[in-house]
């Protein structure tokens, strides 16, 4: 896949803190993601659940049968690198870490970002956030936004520009979130 395809075109999708709650964000982008019309296999993942909207639940990434082309990380901060590595570890296609409580918090969270743009990096896996409000591609099926298609295209590191687009119209909308930009982060030699 391309640079961005895995992003706006992934032919599987994995839900990392999806939630069976549509008053959290795991649940609201969960059921943006079944809603979209993705025609690829979704996957929930989530420690207590055991079937979200008619779809097997997955406790890790890990326990998924097949591979993955997108995972969006919802959970908790202290939870986020070990994901990252679950990924690495299974060379996804691409991350969108939609996580917040990194640089834009403190050092601490800055040299937490750099971490996790060197795991995936050196996987070759392309990542987005964190602190990322997520990714949409009305072609491809994929919201992880709660938003509508439309006919534009756009990339920002704001919220508010990515939201502004799509009421114009925008066809694929892809948050970078305002820290580590990891749309930077390349394969290892």
């Amino acid at each position: 896949m391309g640079s961005l395809e895995a992003f706006i075109r992934p032919k599987s999708l994995a839900v990392v803190g999806a939630s069976t709650s549509g008053n959290k964000a795991g649940g609201r982008r969960w059921l943006s993601s079944v809603n979209a019309g993705f025609s690829g296999p979704l996957y929930p993942i989530n420690r207590t659940a055991t079937e979200m909207n008619g779809h097997r639940v997955y406790r890790s990434l890990r326990d998924i049968p097949g591979p993955v082309d997108l995972v969006a990380v919802l959970v908790p901060p202290g939870d986020v690198m070990d994901c990252i590595r679950d990924c690495a570890a299974m060379k996804v296609g691409a991350v969108v870490v939609i996580s917040a409580g990194f640089g834009e918090v403190d050092e601490r969270g800055k040299a937490a970002e750099c971490q996790m743009r060197d795991i995936l990096g050196s996987a070759g896996v392309r990542m987005i956030g964190p602190n990322s409000a997520g990714v949409f591609s009305g072609r491809g099926g994929v919201n992880l936004l709660g938003t509508f298609q439309g006919l534009l295209n756009g990339m920002a590191w704001s919220s508010t520009v990515i939201y502004a687009l799509l009421l114009v119209g925008a066809l694929y909308c892809l948050s970078a979130g305002p820290e580590a930009s990891g749309l930077a982060a390349r394969p290892a030699p």
